[in-house]
């Protein structure tokens, strides 16, 4: 029989740490790491007043930093970063509504159990009246907007290629029924 003492409590403990480090590391080291960067700086059917700086200079921060810097045991291939988003070194087209749901598809359908999907959405985000009635508590969609959104004339049909909450949620749900773990970074 083993006496409970501080000591032994303290070797237990180190011993318990210990073990769920290699496992942390050993499921680190095998799960695959994907990422998505959404950069939306330019709006060509807005005022240009309304156009971002942002978004394009952090797109090129976080993929030089996932590509490059993230501390081991971690590592984002590049063949699994796709970075949306005009004039960045990297980017394999413009962040439209078309291309973000397409990447997100994309997503869904290689990501396996325990994969990682970091998603970073940088642009102007929204409110819209709900587009599915009794949808949302407050009468309202939440909406990111891409860099094709068209105008918003008529105030019941919504803001013309804006990403919808409902949309982002259903494309989520499809990565996390694969059993990935998604974090996601609206800016």
């Amino acid at each position: 029989m083993i006496k409970l003492t501080r000591r032994t409590l303290l070797v237990g403990t180190s011993a318990l740490t210990m073990a769920g480090m290699v496992s942390f590391r050993t499921m680190a080291a095998s799960r695959i790491y994907h990422a998505l960067l959404v950069a939306c700086t330019e709006y060509p059917n807005l005022p240009q007043r309304n156009w971002l700086v942002g978004p394009k200079n952090d797109a090129a921060l976080v993929h030089d930093y996932l590509l490059k810097n993230v501390p081991d045991p971690v590592r984002f291939a590049p063949e699994n970063v796709t970075l949306l988003a005009k004039d960045v070194p990297g980017a394999s087209g413009l962040p439209t509504h078309a291309a973000i749901k397409a990447a997100l598809a994309d997503l869904a359908a290689k990501v396996q159990r325990d994969d990682f999907v970091y998603l970073h959405l940088s642009g102007h985000g929204a409110q819209q009246p709900q587009m599915v009635k009794g949808d949302e508590t407050d009468g309202l969609d939440e909406i990111f907007l891409p860099v094709d959104i068209g105008k918003w004339i008529n105030r019941d049909a919504g803001v013309p290629n804006a990403l919808i909450d409902n949309e982002i949620g259903a494309a989520l749900d499809a990565i996390r029924d694969k059993g990935a773990f998604v974090w996601v970074v609206f800016d």
